[in-house]
């Protein structure tokens, strides 16, 4: 889970709606 955080920063920042829905699972 932490290595999605990671990774998932810059998607948070290009396109948070989407990496809401990836971490809302």
């Amino acid at each position: 889970a932490q290595l999605q955080v990671e990774m998932g920063a810059s998607e948070w920042a290009l396109k948070p709606e989407l990496a809401r829905q990836e971490y809302n699972v």
